[in-house]
């Protein structure tokens, strides 16, 4: 087979109906998507009855509130300026489209696999005691059970910012890389 890379306008695929038997989408939905519900139903709408929706992305851990939300994922979502989604809305929006059987796996379960075979982790140790990154965060925060300041936000140090963020979003379980698979019904 071949395989095209396509642009669209961020609201209609260019596919015909029930085109595809599988969809899949890595670090492109949860995290860049702002209008995931709207976006739910072009995967819905392109994707054949008996079809899967499987994908790798981003989000904030399950069950957060909205105030632990904004104090975790705000200063990721300011310095990507992005729109990071929670299981529980993801599900919300593919079930609404129609979706069964839509299901998050951490990739915790990657433990199995051999480090050199698993996704490049672009994300500052924090959870090794003697780390070097560990080392460098006590140093310059005194701490890692806590998230950043908005406060401290710099435009010129957005990348590092996010990164920091992020690392320490996910060192205190706020945020997580999963994946999310979901079922188009069959006919």
């Amino acid at each position: 087979g071949t395989v095209q890379f396509q642009s669209y306008d961020g609201h209609t695929f260019p596919y015909e109906n029930e085109t595809f038997d599988v969809l899949f989408f890595q670090e492109s939905y949860s995290f860049h998507t702002p209008n995931q519900c709207e976006i739910a139903q072009e995967f819905f709408r392109v994707l054949k009855p008996g079809a899967r929706l499987i994908g790798l992305d981003w989000m904030a851990a399950a069950g957060l509130t909205e105030e632990e939300y904004r104090y975790w994922i705000g200063p990721i979502n300011l310095a990507w300026e992005a729109s990071t989604g929670t299981p529980e809305g993801i599900a919300r929006c593919l079930r609404r489209a129609g979706f069964e059987r839509v299901n998050f796996k951490d990739t915790a379960i990657l433990g199995g696999i051999p480090r050199n075979l698993r996704p490049r982790n672009q994300f500052v140790e924090l959870s090794k005691k003697n780390s070097n990154d560990l080392a460098t965060f006590l140093e310059k925060y005194n701490t890692i059970q806590g998230q950043l300041s908005i406060d401290s936000f710099s435009d010129l140090h957005r990348h590092l910012y996010a990164l920091e963020a992020m690392s320490l979003a996910i060192a205190n379980e706020m945020y997580w890389e999963g994946f999310v698979i979901a079922h188009v019904p069959s006919n």
